[in-house]
């Protein structure tokens, strides 16, 4: 597992604690926007002042299955406000760490069902938005999951169809879509034993540019360790 240091900076005093996180981290998480104003920043780092704000970035590095190795160190309320200025997502800088380790674990078809189904389509869903809030900052979201009534039709697709593996992948394609813009979308795939692959839609994303939806694609299958 990956781990990040961060330092709680807490003052007895006042009852007031700061998390000390690295600028990059939070940027590659895709949650600058998420984070409260009430927030401070320096040259290197954002500090969380508030509870919910610290809880954010924890929960958004768990999902990427990061730990966070917390030092704590005794501080002034006083001197710290005093050498922090006010946190905006503009004073993060164009620096990014990105903490992609892989996409998700694909599934066995018997092990297969419209849940899990579900479940891959909004991890795919949530991972490519955050890279696109911090990458790819202007483009359009076409829809943000295509959502399955329960999943079954989709099971039974990829599970009833006579097939050379009963393990299931992922692939993308990147084309133009039918109105003006490009579109990348995300399957999940199982090859057949006489011809072809049954293909399950899971995410469409538009794009203004060939370049920006195929960066998409190619960040997808980085994301999912072939």
């Amino acid at each position: 597992m990956k781990t990040i240091n961060a330092v709680r900076h807490h003052d007895a005093d006042a009852g007031q604690a700061w998390l000390e996180v690295p600028k990059p981290i939070v940027k590659g998480l895709g949650i600058d926007n998420a984070i409260s104003r009430k927030c401070f920043v320096d040259a290197t780092s954002v500090y969380l002042t508030e509870p919910v704000a610290s809880r954010l970035v924890q929960l958004a590095l768990e999902d990427k299955q990061v730990e966070v190795v917390i030092t704590e160190q005794p501080a002034s309320q006083e001197t710290m406000v005093q050498e922090l200025s006010g946190y905006t997502p503009a004073r993060l800088g164009d620096q990014v760490t990105l903490l992609e380790d892989r996409l998700i674990d694909l599934p066995r078809i018997n092990d297969l069902g419209g849940e899990e189904i579900l479940k891959i389509a909004s991890q795919l869903q949530d991972r490519a938005q955050r890279y696109c809030n911090v990458m790819l900052p202007e483009h359009e979201w076409v829809s943000d999951l295509l959502q399955f009534k329960d999943g079954l039709n989709e099971v039974v697709a990829l599970c009833q169809c006579p097939a050379h593996t009963s393990t299931v992948g992922m692939m993308t394609e990147v084309r133009h879509g039918n109105s003006e813009g490009y579109v990348c979308t995300a399957y999940l795939t199982r090859a057949l034993s006489k011809a072809g692959m049954v293909a399950v839609p899971l995410m469409n994303a538009k794009f203004w540019s060939w370049e920006q939806a195929d960066q998409l694609s190619r960040k997808i299958q980085e994301w999912y360790c072939w």
